[in-house]
């Protein structure tokens, strides 16, 4: 109850901001509608404010693969990695973030994109077996999935461009 109570005050909060004067109904389309409002953001902060909205049908999983870093064995491919794994590797997420696409790029295959709560959208190609639905969030650490082959991409996307592991590391 508490939840969709304050839920329906922010609501009520920025219908009474914008009609105070044009100035707000200018400067909440700006913010809302023109500049690059990352979702995962403030569906992170609402999510570690009153918790989930509506109640999860999907347990999170917890548990990691061993390797600490997963990209020790890359090399660059395209506009990003290629990670040399055993076949059938299970992996899982670099960071927290929104599931948003699930599906072909080219040279890449079958791709997965998480958008992550830091604005860098990540990449994951070659994997099959996940158990996600559109729009999931997901945890920093949960299972993706496993890898079809032998290897698997990662490919990091800022802001429309490609960015090196390294870059994606300092956005941390």
């Amino acid at each position: 109850f508490t939840k969709i109570l304050l839920s329906i005050i922010l609501v009520l909060s920025c219908t009474i901001y914008v009609k105070l004067s044009p100035e707000n109904l200018e400067n909440f389309k700006h913010v809302v509608l023109e500049s690059n409002l990352t979702f995962t953001k403030i569906n992170e902060w609402y999510h570690n404010t009153f918790g989930s909205f509506l109640p999860s049908f999907q347990e999170p999983s917890t548990t990691t693969v061993a390797n600490t870093d997963p990209l020790v064995n890359k090399e660059n491919y395209l506009d990003g990695y290629k990670i040399s794994v055993p076949k059938n590797t299970t992996v899982s997420f670099l960071d927290s973030g929104l599931y948003v696409f699930l599906g072909e790029k080219e040279g890449y295959g079958n791709v997965l994109i998480i958008q992550g709560v830091n604005g860098v959208d990540i990449w994951y190609g070659g994997i099959t077996n996940t158990s996600l639905n559109l729009y999931d969030y997901v945890e920093k650490g949960q299972i993706l999935g496993t890898t079809i082959e032998d290897y698997y991409y990662l490919a990091f996307v800022k802001d429309g461009n490609f960015i090196t592991y390294e870059e994606y590391q300092n956005q941390n």
